[in-house]
């Protein structure tokens, strides 16, 4: 069985929990537009949103185009399927990506975290004792499950935008932070700052965990339109 998770960290404690065959996908799939040509366009927008952290532009990009080639040879030398997730928008988003390019006669199960541990905001952040918690919890999906989830990855793709937050219900909107970044930018806080701010307020409050490359990348953008906006006055 090749089980599949959404972050090293995740990755690191699954095999720390007896799972070896295990691999993790490193892209960000809440963020970017998903209409890309192939990896490497898929790539320049997860570099849009997390470039400004990245030291080697080109290493990153072999990695990330490594990354994306391991986890589809392993799917494809494996006929049985284990996809770990939770009701994080990457997670989750991650999980739908992954139903719609395995194919039907493969045996899928999902293992979705926030529904067997109380106050789960992501798999990456779950303790050791979690995960064993989490070792006895696996769904089936059938060939219609399993469409069900391929569809509404196909939806995504027809609602492209640069944004997908998963708050109790999944929702596509390039300007779902910009309520709170637009009063932050009024107390003359730069991109960065609000970053942070913003993050850790979504993070205690409503226990969700979001991008914060994305943020940080529209609190820029807003920033720029509110100079310019101020210029042409």
């Amino acid at each position: 069985m090749l089980n599949i998770c959404f972050s090293s960290n995740a990755a690191i404690m699954l095999k720390l929990a007896g799972k070896q065959n295990t691999v993790f996908l490193l892209d960000d799939l809440s963020v970017g537009l998903l209409k890309t040509q192939n990896y490497e366009h898929r790539f320049e927008e997860f570099y849009s949103i997390y470039g400004y952290r990245m030291e080697d532009r080109e290493r990153e990009k072999i990695i990330f185009l490594d990354n994306y080639k391991q986890l589809i040879d392993k799917i494809n030398h494996n006929d049985t399927i284990r996809i770990w997730y939770s009701y994080a928008s990457s997670e989750y988003i991650g999980m739908l990506y992954i139903c719609s390019i395995v194919s039907p006669d493969k045996t899928v199960y999902l293992t979705n975290c926030s529904e067997y541990i109380d106050d789960c905001i992501a798999v990456s952040l779950l303790e050791d004792t979690d995960i064993i918690e989490c070792l006895r919890y696996q769904a089936a999906l059938n060939p219609d499950e399993l469409q069900i989830r391929k569809n509404k990855w196909e939806l995504l793709l027809k609602n492209d935008g640069k944004l997908r937050v998963y708050d109790n219900k999944l929702i596509t909107s390039d300007a779902y932070f910009d309520d709170d970044i637009k009063e932050l930018l009024n107390k003359n806080m730069k991109p960065l700052d609000i970053n942070s701010e913003i993050y850790h307020k979504y993070l205690t409050k409503k226990r969700i965990i979001i991008s914060d490359g994305y943020i940080y990348e529209r609190a820029r953008q807003l920033s720029n339109k509110n100079k310019i906006a101020e210029s042409e006055m």
